[in-house]
């Protein structure tokens, strides 16, 4: 069946992102108010169990803060277990006593992301692009400081702050929309998944409200190119909204995107373009009655034939049979009024 429009209005690719949340550790529940150098432990904002060698919860900076001391090579600031990854990492730091010049060297999971300075002031660092998804540890590790390293700074920490990152279980390509003769299709590529088990399509006459209309089974875990396609059959508005969600095996759901499509209801089909034999016309239209198709050759010679139509009908042309093999510009009137006109090539 021939394609007559492609009426593709937004499309979507749908990659990794950073950002979409927020991590925080104040070190206000801290209890205590100790200038020893100890092990502590306690549970951070996050609700994760954050432990801290050779510390002391005396100092502060912004309210609250630890401070790892400068003469064990072994002192670190360190949280449990996080969810949902790591984007971007910010630290206020400050220099306690005296001291020279070091840095505070962050690690997530045992890996060595950046360093963050130390300074007589209070300073606040942010360390971007971390960008790893899952579980996560944070270690702040003083392992420039002390003798046993060269450096004689104690160092407080106060507000670690943290964006979530995450890999989108699907990426894709590209999300079209095209209108064929009694439907419209939905398409769109994938390049990726993880744990896809299947998208759900939605529809929506004004962008807003939308309801379930079918669901294409994914293809769980995939490095490869896949083609997914998906036919609306219910094509009796000229406007229509498409929502594409992505489900995981979990439940988990991800919008992947919205497309518009437009058709005019009032449209004359002609299958196939170009044709041997036969030549059908479909009638998705509001006309009734009387209409002429006039088949006018490159040489400007031209036959008619007379057809009465129904809405949304169809019919094989006679006429078309006996013509010679070439373009033909062809003109559909009614009551004297060209109401479509198009090429058909007779092969």
């Amino acid at each position: 069946m021939k394609k007559t429009t492609l009426l593709l209005l937004l499309v979507t690719l749908a990659f990794s992102w950073n950002g979409y949340g927020q991590g925080i550790e104040t070190f206000n529940a801290i209890t205590g108010n100790s200038g020893s150098y100890l092990s502590r432990n306690w549970t951070g904002d996050d609700g994760s169990t954050w432990t801290a060698t050779n510390a002391r919860t005396s100092e502060d900076i912004n309210g609250d803060a630890i401070t790892l001391n400068d003469d064990k090579a072994n002192t670190f600031v360190q949280s449990g277990t996080i969810s949902q990854g790591i984007g971007n990492i910010t630290i206020s730091t400050q220099r306690k006593f005296s001291g020279g010049s070091s840095v505070l060297s962050v690690f997530i999971n045992d890996v060595k992301v950046g360093t963050v300075p130390v300074e007589t002031a209070v300073t606040t660092t942010t360390i971007s692009n971390v960008n790893i998804s899952g579980n996560i540890v944070i270690k702040l590790w003083n392992d420039t400081g002390g003798s046993n390293n060269g450096g004689s700074d104690r160092v407080g920490i106060d507000d670690v702050t943290w964006t979530t990152y995450s890999v989108l279980p699907v990426e894709l390509i590209g999300l079209s929309g095209q209108t064929y003769e009694k439907k419209n299709e939905l398409t769109w590529t994938t390049v990726s998944e993880i744990n896809n088990d299947y998208f759900t399509i939605e529809k929506s006459l004004d962008g807003m409200h939308y309801n379930k209309i079918g669901s294409v089974q994914g293809n769980g875990n995939s490095t490869s190119m896949i083609d997914y396609s998906f036919n609306d059959f219910e094509i009796n508005t000229t406007l229509v909204y498409y929502k594409l969600t992505q489900v995981d095996f979990d439940g988990t759901k991800e919008d992947v995107g919205v497309i518009k499509v437009t058709r005019e209801l009032n449209t004359i089909f002609s299958y196939p373009n170009p044709a041997s034999d036969e030549l059908n016309f479909s009638f998705n239209t509001n006309y009734e009655g009387d209409i002429i198709i006039e088949y006018i050759d490159i040489q400007g010679k031209s036959i008619s034939e007379n057809v009465t139509v129904n809405s949304n009908s169809s019919f094989k042309s006679t006429v078309f049979q006996t013509l010679s093999s070439g373009l033909y510009f062809t003109r559909i009137s009614e009551n004297g009024t060209i109401i479509q006109s198009m090429k058909i090539v007779k092969l």
